[in-house]
């Protein structure tokens, strides 16, 4: 039975005590998750949608969800648990004239903006640190097996994806929120 703070012996309240720190420091079990980081700047995106193609690798990726882009395909994160996630896919697009648009989509289970779960466009103001996008879902039900596609877009011929921007890397990530 529970004492009230303060009474039994001093052993007693020290070892009381211990225990609630103890059950403080527990670290919390970590949530699924995959991350994937652009590993090479520069990489040329046109006068249209450019999925992730090469120069894509885990940052972060525990449960071996991130796929490379190989033959032809694009880069993609399969998910492993059904549940709720958040989705963020997070460029910068540098090399665009003033008024230029960049954009960035998320898209599920094809590399087709038509399928497009998230997104963000900027317009640009022309200056040398580019323009960050963040294409952004809080919460999201997916299945096990779903297939999470990330893209850029900008309104002319002339802008590059950067892999960090500032430190801030271009990067997609998928983290597990809840079960349903």
């Amino acid at each position: 039975m529970t004492q009230p703070p303060g009474t039994g012996s001093l052993v007693d309240q020290l070892n009381d005590l211990r225990r609630q720190v103890a059950e403080l420091a527990r670290k919390a079990p970590s949530m699924p998750a995959c991350r994937a980081a652009l590993t090479l700047s520069t990489v040329k995106i046109g006068s249209g949608d450019t999925f992730a193609q090469a120069n894509w690798g885990a940052a972060e990726d525990p449960f071996g969800w991130f796929t490379p882009a190989a033959g032809g395909n694009f880069s993609y994160i399969t998910v492993g648990l059904s549940g709720y996630y958040q989705l963020t896919y997070r460029s910068t697009t540098t090399g665009l004239a003033s008024g230029a648009v960049a954009g960035s989509k998320v898209t599920l289970n094809a590399g087709n903006v038509a399928n497009s779960v998230a997104s963000d466009l900027v317009v640009s103001s022309g200056q040398a640190e580019g323009c960050v996008q963040s294409a952004f879902r809080a919460r999201i039900p997916l299945s096990a097996g779903d297939r999470i596609f990330w893209s850029n877009y900008c309104s002319t011929t002339t802008g590059s994806l950067v892999a960090s921007s500032f430190g801030i890397p271009t990067e997609c990530t998928v983290q597990f929120i809840s079960s349903r």
